[in-house]
């Protein structure tokens, strides 16, 4: 609940009382400065929200934390990737045509061995043909195809991507894979949400990883860097099985 507050005074607090709304937290300065990149991404909307305490969220993230050993993840960097992709909804929808935890897309959840609707698949493949064409971004594309299978249309194609348990799976497979593939959180990230391509052609570049994303163009710089700053909190090590 609400009310007043106030430090004790001092070189780091101050006295002066501060009344806060239900809800709303003080942070001090040291967890400020160390976590800034997750408090920016929040305040920029680019982190949903958190789990809910829910016993099916709570289900989710103990899963996920028996787990991300075996893909080699720690499980706080898989339960932020999971919360920044769905925010703990097993049947997220995006514009794109990603479903589930994970925000698997249809091609994707099939080579980590889901089974997917071929009405899915047919029309991921609709809109990559079309972007290919046109030469323009696989999101435009999408808007000019119309919308993604409906959640229920899915769900009566059997799509496993609905299936939370799979979808989890599925999701930490290819996390883990791009974990091997760069040794490094925040191109893990970056991964997971552009495409190992993108990240692959920065890293050519040379230079700071995350200066070159943010050059590569607006989309990146946007969306992508936020997102993986918010899940590693602007950590970029990664140590495998820690």
């Amino acid at each position: 609940t609400g009310g007043w507050i106030n430090g004790a005074g001092g070189p780091t607090d101050d006295k002066i009382p501060a009344l806060l709304s239900n809800g709303e937290f003080v942070v001090n300065a040291r967890s400020a400065t160390a976590n800034r990149g997750l408090l920016e991404a929040i305040n920029n909307g680019n982190f949903s929200k958190f789990a809910d305490g829910s016993p099916q969220t709570k289900a989710y993230v103990d899963f996920i934390k028996e787990h991300a050993r075996d893909y080699g993840l720690r499980s706080t960097f898989s339960i932020n990737l999971i919360n920044a992709e769905s925010s703990f909804n097993p049947e997220a929808r995006s514009s794109a045509g990603a479903i589930g935890l994970g925000q698997l897309m249809p091609s994707t959840a099939r080579e980590l061995g889901l089974s997917v609707a071929n009405i899915a698949l047919e029309w991921e493949k609709k809109v990559r043909v079309l972007a290919d064409r046109l030469g323009i971004t696989f999101a435009a594309a999408a808007k000019q195809i119309g919308e993604s299978p409906s959640v229920e249309e899915l769900k009566a194609a059997g799509d496993e991507r609905l299936d939370w348990q799979k979808n989890l799976e599925a999701s930490m497979k290819y996390q883990g894979s791009l974990a091997k593939r760069y040794g490094n959180e925040f191109m893990t990230a970056s991964a997971y949400n552009a495409g190992p391509g993108v990240v692959d052609k920065v890293l050519s570049k040379g230079g700071d990883f995350k200066e070159e994303l943010s050059k590569y163009g607006k989309s990146f710089r946007e969306n992508t860097v936020p997102y993986a700053t918010a899940i590693t909190g602007g950590i970029g090590g990664f140590n495998g099985k820690g």
